[in-house]
Formats: structure tokens, sequence, C-alpha cells
């Protein structure tokens, strides 16, 4: 998961919901 997570390319638009939605998912926050 890690890797393909490291092989997508977001545009810094994006980047902030992505995180947003990894923390979430993950339970970092």
């Amino acid at each position: 998961m890690i890797k393909k997570i490291r092989n997508i390319t977001f545009p810094v638009s994006d980047l902030k919901k992505a995180v947003d939605f990894y923390e979430n998912v993950l339970g970092l926050k």
C-alpha cells in the first residue's frame, strides 16, 4: 500500500485532502 501511495503524484491543491483522508483512515489524528 505504501509503495502505491509513493508512486502516486498528487496535485498540490489535493495534497492536504489526501493527507486528511489518510489520517482519518489510519487514525493518525
